[in-house]
């Protein structure tokens, strides 16, 4: 899990969060999580990691942020209550958002990840996620 207020590291990686914010750009990322320990640790991560960051409860609370915090990256959950992650993804594109998607869940099957893949995610990562990788994304995208 990504909680740091329990104690858990941020630092997977060898870079230090001082470090790591050098060497990041300003981006926005919105952080799209209805676990609230889950959804806090990743906001915190990624800040760490030097980009700007927010975070909503589900996918209507980020639609409704999208046009205020203008994210070039939106870290989202599959399922969640009201508005789950595909659902969101697609809202996005009818938008015309130009965000990049990358999805998240502790449910994953091929299927989903074919058909999030299909529907236009960046990337689709299994939870619990490998930050390394996540932290990669993020930066490509």
């Amino acid at each position: 899990m990504y909680e740091v207020d329990r104690g858990v590291s941020l630092v997977s990686d060898g870079v230090m969060p001082s470090e790591a914010a050098a060497q990041a750009t300003s981006e926005r990322v919105l952080i799209v999580e209805d676990d609230q320990a889950a959804r806090v640790g990743l906001e915190q991560l990624v800040k760490s990691w030097g980009f700007v960051a927010d975070s909503a409860t589900d996918g209507q609370h980020a639609l409704d942020k999208v046009t205020s915090f203008r994210p070039s990256i939106v870290i989202s959950d599959l399922v969640m209550p009201r508005m789950d992650g595909l659902s969101l993804l697609r809202a996005l594109q009818t938008q015309g958002a130009d965000v990049t998607t990358l999805l998240l869940t502790a449910q994953g099957t091929v299927e989903t990840a074919v058909e999030a893949m299909k529907e236009g995610a960046y990337d689709y990562l299994t939870k619990p996620v490998d930050l390394q990788r996540l932290k990669s994304c993020s930066i490509r995208s």
